[in-house]
């Protein structure tokens, strides 16, 4: 088992899965049986198998673009078995010169399971606030 924070470990592999668009590798951080509250067209993702192809699917669509995924306020809870963390998280498309394209940002969730030695998310949740009145979500932070 890694002495290091097992959210700051997820949080650093996650950055250089999404930077390479390696969806092998980010699918690896997830449990077989995860369930994903994803911010993004379905109100869930269920198992490995489904979250590993709308990785696939969200790297193919970048082309020649890069995201560089930045957190922010990271905060977790570990316990032997299990940990829970949270943050803000940027995406920032980036062209193949490095050139910031566009950005967004999301909250999210995370709860950890050690499984067989490793520690894989079994549970993701994120989200943007939506505006009471004109129910537009907010995907810059403000604060």
């Amino acid at each position: 088992m890694s002495k290091m924070d097992p959210i700051l470990e997820f949080t650093a592999k996650y950055k250089i899965a999404v930077f390479e668009k390696n969806a092998e590798a980010f699918a690896a951080l997830y449990a077989q049986d995860l369930r994903a509250f994803d911010a993004w067209q379905v109100w869930s993702i269920d198992g490995n198998s489904a979250w590993k192809k709308m990785a696939t699917e969200w790297f193919g669509s970048l082309g020649s673009e890069s995201v560089v995924v930045d957190f922010e306020e990271v905060k977790s809870l570990v316990s032997d078995q299990v940990c829970a963390g949270s943050a803000f998280v940027t995406y920032t498309a980036v062209d193949a010169g490095g050139r910031k394209l566009r950005s967004l940002q999301n909250r999210h969730t995370w709860v950890l399971q050690l499984v067989s030695g490793s520690w894989k998310v079994i549970h993701e949740h994120s989200s943007a606030p939506a505006d009471g009145e004109t129910l537009k979500i907010s995907l810059q932070r403000n604060s």
